[in-house]
């Protein structure tokens, strides 16, 4: 059965735990969907409100069985070949944006902002819409932010050092620590926000081969005017490189990965925060 339109389904919790589990996954796709109710629990509570959605219904054996539309949407969910995972903490609250892709079918999972322990999926009849989402997620609301390309590497025990001293408020040992680094003076407290995650996150996390587990993640910072990314440099020992970026940066890498390891061409879209 394929699916040719882009209604969305909202689950609960239990219940996309009850489906993954009735079709053979093995992995839950969200730390989110944990619960310390027991197995009984979460599936009392499940097919009584699928059963009243008639997602699920009773066969001849007395056997609860899923609606072959609603497996079909599951599909993907339950043993896909690749996966995205979009999340942004905004003043604190965090949503989340997942695409689960197997066989050139296409889902999205997201959050739903009205109740925090139900997902909402849609179907994506093409896959183009993955890359235009994904750039309608990032949206904050903010502009205005310079791209002046500051940048430096650091060391990972350098990292956690400065994290540390700035965390009891150590201000001479933090300038100590980041008088090896050429830094101009006035992006001092935008660069102490990135140390401390004081600010609003971007990330990007796109596994081509969930198998193999082969992902590229990609991590941004929004500080009050500016963007910054904090990757490992594998070319220096795997020293992390902390950098401002422009909105064309991040919309150049997120198309590049889709494109080269996904097969999925990006729109020529305007840029993130236009």
């Amino acid at each position: 059965m394929k699916i040719d339109s882009e209604m969305g389904y909202i689950f609960s919790k239990y219940e996309i735990i009850y489906i993954l589990r009735i079709m053979g996954a093995n992995f839950l796709f969200d730390y989110a969907l944990k619960s310390d109710l027991s197995a009984q629990e979460i599936t009392k509570r499940a097919e009584k409100s699928l059963i009243e959605k008639n997602y699920v219904f009773n066969d001849f054996f007395g056997n609860f069985v899923l609606n072959k539309e609603i497996a079909e949407y599951f599909r993907s969910v339950a043993s896909p070949e690749s996966i995205i995972v979009c999340t942004k903490c905004i003043n604190g609250y965090e949503y989340k944006l997942m695409f689960f892709i197997k066989n050139k079918t296409y889902v999205a999972v997201e959050t739903d902002s009205s109740n925090k322990e139900n997902y909402i999926l849609t179907y994506i009849s093409d896959c183009k819409k993955i890359f235009n989402d994904m750039i309608s997620f990032s949206e904050t609301g903010r502009n205005g932010f310079r791209g002046v390309n500051d940048k430096f590497t650091i060391t990972p025990t350098q990292y956690k050092l400065i994290k540390n001293v700035l965390k009891i408020n150590d201000e001479t040992s933090f300038k100590l620590l980041i008088s090896d680094f050429e830094i101009r003076e006035e992006i001092i407290n935008e660069i102490k926000n990135v140390f401390l995650e004081n600010a609003d996150i971007l990330t990007f996390s796109l596994c081509s081969n969930f198998k193999s587990k082969k992902t590229d993640y990609f991590v941004y910072y929004l500080t009050n005017e500016y963007i910054w990314t904090v990757i490992p440099n594998v070319y220096r020992n795997e020293n992390i490189r902390i950098s401002s970026v422009t909105t064309d940066d991040i919309y150049n890498r997120i198309s590049g990965v889709l494109r080269d390891k996904f097969n999925i061409m990006a729109d020529n879209l305007q840029n993130l925060f236009d």
